[in-house]
């Protein structure tokens, strides 16, 4: 198998048509279809999504649902028009057409408890670890890694995140 090439960002290598329809929750569904194989990146520019390709784009920009799809340059796509956008991206096996669904994070404004479980004194005092490994890590380290990597993804996504237990209740 061998590797795709890398795109550069600086030549581009052909024709690529979008279209853009809403969705039913207010979100755009964005298709990239080209007659060659799409090279592309993804990324988020403060509350905007910039789509980049290695192809001059052509489509009509303009209102999409709540969101507002704007043509920046030859080969460049900017959506905007809502807080801590998500995307999901389908490309399709030949790698000609890809499909990004944009929307509004779910998660934005929600209340998530999280418990990371052991690491908390019980009524007689003695504290609770949870499992030990061979090597001597405990359980209650592992959860509470997890939660703060979990509690850092969703505060990025504009989640209300709180830990059932803070760092204080471990030993």
């Amino acid at each position: 198998v061998s590797e795709l090439p890398a795109w550069s960002g600086s030549e581009l290598n052909g024709e690529a048509d979008f279209d853009s329809s809403a969705t039913e929750s207010g979100g755009a569904e964005i298709t990239i279809s080209s007659d060659s194989r799409l090279m592309y990146s993804i990324s988020h520019d403060g509350d905007d999504l910039v789509l980049r390709f290695d192809m001059h784009l052509f489509g009509d920009s303009g209102d999409c649902g709540d969101l507002e799809i704007e043509q920046v340059n030859k080969n460049e796509l900017v959506v905007s028009g809502a807080e801590y956008l998500y995307y999901k991206e389908s490309l399709s096996n030949d790698g000609r057409t890809l499909t990004v669904v944009i929307g509004e994070n779910p998660v934005a404004g929600k209340i998530i408890y999280i418990d990371p479980g052991h690491g908390s004194y019980n009524e007689n005092g003695s504290f609770d670890p949870g499992a030990i490994g061979q090597s001597g890590l405990e359980e209650h380290t592992v959860t509470y890694d997890v939660a703060q990597r979990v509690e850092e993804i969703l505060l990025s996504w504009g989640a209300d995140v709180r830990l059932t237990r803070g760092a204080t209740s471990y030993a």
